[in-house]
């Protein structure tokens, strides 16, 4: 598949079955953290959408109904793309530019600051940078449903910035009942509230408008997910838009972005390159003992990182690590669960005392998790003798992860130069699909 998949699935959280307080701004942040992690890990999505406005903004902003399909651009090369947004959109629907214009129909794709759709009336294809692109009607209802404060580099990051944020009264949408969290947005009396849903923690509602009693115009503007589906494989030709008979190709098309280029450098050709190292840490296991990754230097270390809030599907990698464990026993690989984002690490030690798993556990691994830049669930690290970088493994894929992490922990204990001859690899494991089960082992 052209893109890996990790299935966000039910997370049982202390939450639930608990009403919200109404203000509780410490509760609302950490709503609204929950869901930045649950994006973080959507490479796909598919949702119908329905956009519009009531009361005075009715007249005035978009109205329509459609489909959006949201997936992770995966990367070609190890130089990633200067993009403002990772991921790739298509809008497909009818709708109204304003309350009182025609209903027109649209199926737009959107990647890299680009829009392309076909021209009916000029019958001719179109590739436009958004600023030029937002003059067609077409592209005006598409970006209506353009989500990108919650499906980019960063979700939620300019919500997060906010220290007045609060809980509000709860709504039932698509069936589920999901927590409001209202958001200030700077000092006019603007704000915005993000539906939240205990199941998995993707908005399924936003709503914005004015808290201004003499305001002239009254109303919000609201944007709602149903019949959404995380992470569940996508046809290679859901990004592609053939050009239909009688149409012509973009005579100019707006230039994809191409990948940055690395500095070119004065480099001897005669040296051996060598992996990068990774970060130091201390950490306390299970016992109490302190780990420190330099004391570890002479074994190959494999690292996984994981929490009980984690859902379900994001904590495989402890079944990956339990199986890694089991077939190179405590020799020259050692492997270390290393827990983080957790309140309380007895909570911690008993999950994995419950769960049957027998390699080590490292707690409060916060720092570690940050400067290890992890950002997906499962990530795992190898960490060779030398304390170099290996490889990096994202993603799950059940039986081929556990292949994956053993074949390269071997191949490494092959090499006759222990701290290695290439760059780490990054590699991305596709996760399987939706209803597939999972090695984590216990529940969350």
């Amino acid at each position: 598949m052209r893109l890996s998949w990790i299935i966000i699935t039910t997370v049982v959280w202390g939450w639930i079955g608990v009403s919200p307080v109404r203000g509780d701004p410490a509760r609302a942040r950490e709503l609204l953290e929950l869901s930045a992690e649950a994006l973080k890990n959507v490479q796909t999505l598919t949702a119908d959408v329905e956009v519009g406005a009531t009361e005075g903004f009715a007249n005035y902003l978009p109205h329509a109904k459609g489909r959006l399909i949201v997936g992770r651009i995966a990367e070609d090369g190890s130089q990633p793309a200067r993009r403002a947004n990772p991921f790739e959109f298509r809008f497909t629907g009818k709708g109204r530019v304003t309350g009182n214009a025609d209903e027109i129909e649209f199926d737009v794709i959107y990647r890299d600051r680009r829009f392309e759709w076909m021209n009916d009336e000029q019958k001719e294809q179109r590739i436009r940078f958004e600023r030029i692109a937002g003059r067609d009607n077409e592209v005006r209802l598409a970006k209506s449903f353009l989500l990108d404060h919650l499906f980019g580099a960063d979700p939620l990051a300019a919500e997060l910035k906010s220290e007045n944020m609060e809980m509000v009264e709860s709504k039932t949408i698509d069936g589920q009942s999901c927590d409001g969290v209202k958001i200030p947005q700077g000092k006019t009396g603007r704000y915005m509230i993000i539906y939240i849903p205990r199941s998995d923690f993707i908005p399924r509602r936003i709503e914005q408008g004015i808290d201004m009693a003499n305001s002239p115009i009254s109303g919000t503007e609201y944007k709602q997910l149903t019949n959404v589906r995380v992470n569940e494989p996508l046809p290679d030709s859901a990004f592609e838009m053939p050009i239909p008979p009688g149409y012509s190709a973009d005579p100019n098309p707006a230039r994809a972005i191409r990948p940055a280029q690395p500095p070119q450098t004065q480099v001897n050709p005669d040296a051996t390159p060598r992996r990068p190292l990774a970060t130091p840490f201390e950490l306390s296991d299970g016992d109490g003992n302190t780990v420190r990754l330099q004391d570890l230097r002479g074994k190959v270390v494999v690292l996984d990182f994981w929490g009980t809030w984690l859902p379900e599907s994001a904590r495989q990698g402890m079944g990956v690590m339990q199986q890694v464990h089991e077939h190179f026993g405590d020799g020259d690989v050692l492997c270390f669960g290393v827990n983080f984002r957790e309140r309380d690490p007895e909570k911690a030690k008993a999950f994995f005392k419950d769960g049957g798993f027998t390699y080590g556990v490292l707690l409060g691994g916060d720092k570690v998790a940050r400067s290890y830049g992890v950002r997906q669930f499962p990530t795992i690290y190898i960490i060779g003798k030398e304390g170099e970088i290996v490889e990096v493994v994202n993603g799950y894929k059940e039986g081929v992860t556990e292949q994956h992490v053993i074949k390269a922990i071997e191949d490494y204990l092959a090499e006759d130069n222990t701290p290695g001859t290439t760059n780490a690899p990054t590699t991305q494991i596709p996760s399987a699909p939706a209803g597939a089960g999972g090695a984590s082992g216990g529940g969350g």
